[in-house]
């Protein structure tokens, strides 16, 4: 049976979070550094199946120095303090499924 559990990091067993940060790191697209960035999310989101975690989000405030990369990369010509786009509410998710 399916369930979803939304926390906020400092909430998390610690269980919880090795365990989130090993199914990110398993997709292979996040740099290093992960576990201290996920102390600072907003809210961690666990899919698990019965007790296996199978999926994860997080809603995050993204530092300023990522969303000026995320906007360099996509060129754009507008910067992550411009109040325009996607980081003008200031948060951000990334999905592993």
């Amino acid at each position: 049976m399916y369930s979803i559990v939304a926390k906020k990091p400092s909430d998390c067993s610690a269980r919880e979070l090795e365990q989130f940060v090993k199914l990110v790191m398993a997709g292979g697209e996040v740099a290093n550094g992960l576990p201290a960035r996920v102390q600072k999310e907003v809210s961690l989101v666990m899919l698990f199946n019965d007790e296996e975690l199978v999926g994860t989000t997080g809603l995050k405030r993204p530092e300023t120095d990522y969303q000026n990369k995320v906007f360099r990369r996509n060129q754009t010509k507008r910067g992550a303090n411009s109040g325009q786009g996607l980081f003008n509410q200031h948060f951000a998710t990334g999905f592993k499924v």
